[in-house]
Parts: structure tokens; sequence; C-alpha cells
């Protein structure tokens, strides 16, 4: 019996072993599943800071197109200056006039 008792410890001892490895392996997937989790965020961030950084570059484009069309500037005294252009729009309208002007390669 002793050879007998010698084996089962063994098989208990392989057992152990074996179940600790699976917790290893579950806590492995967590970690993953945590990791991937992060890393969808961070993507995510990095597409709503490209579409952002892709707006920027827009207005950015939009003010020196801007910038080359303005004529002249009128009571600068006072502290607010107005610029005059070759046409009066504002807001979406007046952003879709200069992308139109940028996109037919009008400069100023």
């Amino acid at each position: 019996m002793d050879d007998l008792d010698a084996l089962y410890d063994q098989l208990d001892a392989y057992a152990d072993s074996i179940r600790a490895k699976d917790r290893l392996i579950e806590q492995q997937a967590k970690d993953l599943a945590a990791l991937r989790s992060d890393i969808e965020a961070q993507v995510r961030i990095a597409i709503e800071e490209a579409a952002r950084a892709s707006g920027l570059e827009r207005d950015a484009a939009r003010y020196r197109w801007l910038r080359r069309q303005a004529v002249a500037v009128k009571n600068y005294a006072s502290g607010n200056p107005n610029w005059e252009i070759d046409w009066a729009l504002r807001g979406e309208s007046f952003d879709a006039a200069i992308d139109a002007a940028l996109a037919q390669g009008k400069e100023g």
C-alpha cells in the first residue's frame, strides 16, 4: 500500500499544480480582457482626437484663407477691427463659402 499511497500523493500534487495553473490562466485571461478594453478605449480616443484635429486644421485653413482675403481694416482705433472682404457671410454659410473658394484654389 505504500506505493499506492505515494502514487495518490503524486496525483494529488499534480492535480494541485494543474488547479494552480488553471487559476493563473484565468487571471491572465482577465488581465488580457482588461488590457483589450483599455486599448479599445485608447483607440476610440485617438479616433475622436484625429477628427478634432481635422476640424482644427480646416478652421486654420479657413483663417489663413480669410486673412489673405482681407483688404482693409476700419476703426482699429476702437479696438474692434472690421475686416472688409468681398462678401458678407456668417456662420456655416461663411465656412461653406471659404471651403468652396479653397477647393477652387482661389487665393487672395
